[in-house]
């Protein structure tokens, strides 16, 4: 009885070994590709983009990038303003115009308390909506917004000079980098016609859910606003602005009747904190996703003209080439567990593994059939899962990174897109026969 005891115990032990999966929050065992980050690889066609954005970089290095401040009937933007003056490098380098609506008089007052002599004061109050639609407020709220939008951004570009300008609200407090990271990043807007925005901002900030790497950048198929960069071009691409909106002028910026496949530059880390808890959505996601949102602080502030080359590497078809072949060619396959709520691979390709890494990240693909299958595990991982015309907040090309432990980097991503093509040593898209 007791060796029979025995061998079933072996039998078992044995099948869980074999078996034995390691859910990606917890791996007590290093991480094999530490410190094995391959190094990038650049083509021929690269190295001249390179070489165009750091004449580019020159060119408008004396540039002006301006501010515009949205307020309304909030004191916060006196915190707002004070961020601002404090971080950017000069007045005229980045020069602020305050645009008001509401007439609220406290806050007209702040306003013109802190603004320097030289920079300006918009002020504007609508007349309440008469849309005979709804007696909703909140619509109401969305419209009076979406207004006071559509009359600042079109008074902004009247000017025939202005070319960019940098928006962020009265509840933004931009980080001690925020103006480092336009500064660099905005000639891709003007050499890259895929970019639709840069912004200071990505929804999926979650401290669970990233590497914690200030220096990380990405591309999104979301527009995120909050503290985002538009150019003359991309506005008379989807001009005018609607003046009465049902959900809010930057959801209508995010259909893709208005984005056309265009995609924004975000940062890993968040370049603001939101402190707007209370506003026209009533604090929709505040707490939950917004409060909580990770942003550069002192402590791992960076100086993006350090970084130039890997910007530079946010340009397509660069950046797509580079990502589907990490996601489809490099990652290793796992599959999605709904009980622990994680990517698994097995112990034994966890063994073979050697060197598919991210940024010092292991890489791991798990595929969707559906964005409504991506929103559920989105909402299993405690992110933002809504969607919106097809696209989830922080997804590019329909792949959405979660990083697990600061150890692993899990691709979510579409398994027809894996059926359709591969991409060869070179980057070059192949169809998969």
């Amino acid at each position: 009885m007791t060796q029979i005891t025995r061998a079933i115990r072996t039998r078992v032990w044995f099948m869980i070994s074999v078996l034995l999966v390691f859910y990606i929050c917890s791996f007590s065992v290093p991480s094999p590709c530490r410190d094995k980050t391959p190094p990038s690889k650049q083509f021929d066609s690269e190295k001249e983009h390179v070489a165009k954005y750091l004449q580019m970089v020159k060119q408008m290095k004396d540039s002006p990038i301006p501010v515009l401040i949205m307020g309304c009937s909030r004191l916060s933007i006196g915190r707002a303003m004070d961020a601002v003056f404090k971080y950017r490098t000069s007045a005229r380098k980045f020069p602020v115009t305050v645009s008001l609506d509401c007439g609220v008089k406290e806050v007209q007052d702040l306003v013109l308390q802190k603004i320097g002599s030289s920079e300006r004061v918009w002020t504007t109050e609508f007349a309440p909506p008469n849309t005979n639609a709804t007696d909703d407020e909140t619509f109401k709220a969305y419209t009076a917004v979406a207004r006071h939008y559509k009359w600042a951004i079109e008074k902004f570009f009247a000017d025939p000079e202005a070319q960019h300008v940098i928006i962020i609200e009265d509840d933004f407090i931009v980080s001690p980098d925020f103006f480092s990271y336009f500064q660099e990043t905005i000639p891709l807007m003007y050499m890259d016609p895929s970019l639709y925005c840069i912004s200071s901002w990505n929804d999926q900030a979650h401290p669970h859910a990233i590497s914690h790497d200030p220096k990380r950048l990405l591309r999104t198929d979301h527009m995120p606003g909050l503290g985002w960069l538009l150019t003359r071009s991309v506005y008379e691409s989807i001009a005018p602005f609607p003046e009465y909106s049902v959900e809010g002028w930057d959801l209508w910026m995010r259909n893709n009747a208005q984005r056309r496949g265009r995609q924004c530059i975000i940062p890993e880390m968040s370049r603001n904190t939101n402190i707007g808890r209370r506003g026209v959505s009533n604090g929709y996601m505040f707490e939950e996703h917004v409060a909580g949102n990770t942003h550069t602080t002192f402590e791992h502030a960076v100086d993006f003209a350090e970084l130039r080359e890997t910007i530079a590497g946010l340009g397509n078809p660069f950046y797509k080439k580079r990502l589907f072949k990490s996601v489809y060619e490099e990652a290793i396959l796992g599959v999605w567990n709904e009980v622990l709520k994680v990517p698994m691979v097995s112990a034994v390709v966890w063994g073979r593994m050697n060197g598919t890494c991210d940024s010092g990240l292991l890489k791991v693909r798990v595929e969707y059939e559906s964005p409504e299958e991506l929103s559920a595990i989105a909402t299993a991982l405690n992110i933002i899962d809504s969607v919106h015309d097809g696209v989830i907040r922080s997804a590019v090309d329909g792949i959405l990174p979660v990083v697990f432990d600061r150890q692993v980097i899990a691709y979510f991503a579409p398994k027809q897109a894996s059926r359709a093509f591969i991409v060869d040593e070179d980057g070059r898209f192949i169809q998969n026969n």
